[in-house]
């Protein structure tokens, strides 16, 4: 089974939830500009970006696996203005596996209205 991952989300200070469609910020980001990132930079990979109240089972990891396998580096990482990974983070971890130093990211200047908010 193929997945596809469909949203970023971050919860605030508030309480709320910030959802960010996938399809809607490769849309935004397509003309940032490109630069390198050390893959050491990205403090995602060492939290629990995944597996929110799952208990990481076989199944799941699996799933990721797979998902980091499938991945192309030929994307950039899209980060927030903040530095968030909001798409791209089975892409880190394919460059990780492959032991590359740096990956291209494209960053907001400033972070587009959510796309909804829970």
């Amino acid at each position: 089974m193929k997945t596809t991952p469909t949203h970023f989300a971050i919860m605030g200070d508030d309480g709320l939830k910030r959802i960010w469609f996938t399809a809607g910020l490769w849309v935004s980001s397509k003309n940032l500009p490109s630069r390198s990132m050390p893959i050491d930079a990205f403090d995602g990979l060492d939290k629990n970006t995944w597996f929110f109240g799952k208990e990481p089972t076989c199944r799941l990891v699996t799933e990721h696996a797979r998902r980091i396998n499938e991945a192309s580096l030929a994307y950039p990482i899209i980060l927030s203005a903040e530095g968030w990974v909001m798409d791209g983070m089975h892409r880190i971890c394919k460059a990780l596996m492959l032991e590359m130093d740096a990956v291209n990211v494209v960053q907001f200047a400033e972070n587009s209205a959510p796309d909804e908010v829970v």
